[in-house]
């Protein structure tokens, strides 16, 4: 399903998409390094800059679907002291952080929600009303960070979940589901072109920021 918006709406959506995209691999990469794996440094990811971890296709698939990546962080699971916990913390932590972060901002929004409400403000709606158009990018950031903690929870590569499936599953297991990358990969854009996974994950979205945002 495709978000069929305004122009403002893509404007100052595109921000809180590249942050949140941006942060979820930051953390992922932070993550692997503190346990001794040197690739997220020698590619240049230990930055918190999100423009350092930005798909352009990922960035635009959050904005016309709701969802989207980031370019993955190449991490390598052989320098963990403990492979299996290793990789649980290096893919969990960033699941976590996406839904903190969301939570925070949502948060910060409901604050926000009441002082315009309680105060001399112009009607909360419009293209030119600069507190609507505040509220909608903020509120686009924090739904992005909680998309893309639910997106990533699949097991599909180069998603969170197909790693911390890897780390459970034998060599010849991990092994064969390598193989399957790519036929994932194009049955995840599908999933996504058709509207299957909006279908599935906008209710958790929308109930869960209804309850903090209220």
């Amino acid at each position: 399903m495709l978000y069929i918006k305004d122009f403002w709406y893509y404007l100052l959506s595109a921000p809180g998409a590249i942050c949140a995209l941006g942060l979820h691999e930051y953390v992922k990469a932070r993550a692997s390094f503190r346990q001794g794996d040197p690739l997220p440094r020698r590619r240049g990811r230990l930055r918190a800059n999100p423009f350092s971890h930005m798909d352009p296709a990922g960035v635009i698939a959050m904005l016309l679907t709701g969802y989207g990546w980031a370019r993955p962080v190449p991490v390598s699971s052989t320098y963990y002291a403990d492979r299996r916990r290793g990789t649980l913390i290096t893919f969990v932590l960033p699941i976590l952080a996406s839904v903190i972060a969301c939570c925070a901002v949502a948060s910060l929004l409901a604050v926000y929600k009441l002082y315009l409400q309680s105060s001399a403000a112009p009607p909360f709606t419009g293209v030119w009303n600069v507190n609507f158009q505040i509220y909608r990018a903020v509120f686009f950031f924090a739904r992005a960070n909680l998309a893309v903690a639910l997106l990533n929870i699949l097991p599909i590569y180069p998603l969170d979940g197909s790693a911390i499936l890897a780390g459970f599953l034998p060599a010849n297991g991990e092994v064969k589901l390598a193989a399957l990358e790519k036929p994932l990969q194009l049955f995840l854009l599908l999933l996504l072109a058709t509207g299957v996974v909006g279908m599935a994950f906008d209710p958790v979205i929308n109930a869960l920021l209804k309850f903090v945002i209220f």
